[in-house]
């Protein structure tokens, strides 16, 4: 399993500090480099005693107990878990108010930002064991294998809007946040292929990256270049990237979306790079937001919530949906 929090081990040692790495799920090992059966104390609940003289303490928290070992003047913790950050201490007796040795255990969240940075869509990729993250105005590819290189540097893309759509956008929106290039989709069409698609200031756009050469390339000449998402960042999106049991026989993308006050599941229409929309219209859906699209044998599913239309004015509800849209015919079904 992996993830995307990397463990830190602290040591501090009369002004010498050491740092260990770990992958939560991981094994540490603390040393107190004592000769003598030692104490140690560890941040749970509030810095109790987890053991004294190889006896651990009966009434640590099973989860807890369970993962500790204790052999001489040794602390090994397995399974490492958030809840196990904290000071961990060791001393030579009960009595010593000094402690031999510490050490400060870790679990900082691998990406930060002091400023919001609008993280919209994260893709695995388990074929590279690659985490792939949009957000605004950047993708970002990050390293997730089972010996990762330490410190993780991820390898950033930046996607600024294009200029003419920002001139345009800025003239009723505020320049940020939402005139600015949001990634609402990514997905990997070849194996060093991704395609990517942002709001582009108000005016959806598709792009690839190539993530063998570098290179990125808006309006490609793709099909999958004309693709919009929703133009708006706070619009709930749903696309999925289907590669089998197409009439086409060729791979496609289904999506839904809510473009410039139209909402609609679209699906392409074989042999061009034209989509058939689902009727636009607020008694088939109304103020849709999509949560997720799933590919079943031959049809495609789109589950999403709306405002219910068949209850009194004066009732306001919101329903969960499911859209069923058939591969092989021009069908689109709410269930």
């Amino acid at each position: 399993m992996w993830n995307t929090l990397i463990a830190i081990l602290t040591i501090f040692d009369f002004g010498f500090c050491e740092t260990v790495y770990h992958v939560i799920g991981s094994a540490v090992t603390f040393s107190c480099n004592d000769d003598r059966d030692v104490v140690w104390k560890g941040p749970y609940d509030g810095g109790t005693i987890y053991s004294e003289g190889n006896h651990i303490n009966e009434n640590l928290a099973t989860n807890l107990s369970s993962r500790l070992f204790i052999i001489g003047n040794v602390l090994k913790l397995v399974n490492l878990q958030l809840t196990d950050t904290g000071l961990y201490e060791c001393f030579g007796d009960i009595k010593m108010k000094n402690p031999v040795k510490n050490f400060d255990l870790s679990f900082p969240a691998l990406l930060s930002s002091s400023t919001p940075s609008y993280y919209r869509y994260m893709m695995l990729d388990a074929d590279s064991q690659k985490l792939v993250i949009g957000y605004m105005n950047h993708v970002d590819i990050l390293d997730i294998s089972d010996h990762p290189v330490i410190p993780i540097q991820s390898k950033s893309y930046y996607f600024k809007p294009i200029q003419t759509n920002l001139g345009y956008c800025i003239l009723s929106k505020p320049e940020v946040p939402y005139c600015q290039n949001h990634i609402k989709f990514i997905t990997k069409t070849k194996d060093d292929i991704l395609f990517v698609c942002g709001t582009n200031a108000d005016a959806p756009k598709g792009f690839e990256i190539n993530t063998t050469s570098g290179v990125t390339t808006y309006g490609s000449g793709d099909k999958f270049t004309a693709v919009p998402c929703s133009n708006d960042p706070f619009h709930n999106f749903t696309a999925i990237y289907i590669k089998h049991q197409n009439f086409s026989k060729e791979d496609d993308i289904y999506y839904g979306s809510t473009l410039h006050s139209e909402s609609t599941i679209q699906r392409p229409i074989f042999g061009t790079n034209d989509y058939m929309k689902g009727v636009i219209s607020n008694k088939w859906m109304k103020d849709p937001q999509f949560v997720g699209s799933f590919d079943v044998e031959h049809r495609v599913f789109f589950f999403f919530r709306e405002t219910a239309v068949d209850v009194p004015p004066n009732e306001y509800k919101v329903y969960s949906r499911i859209a069923k849209v058939c591969k092989r015919i021009a069908l689109f079904t709410l269930l």
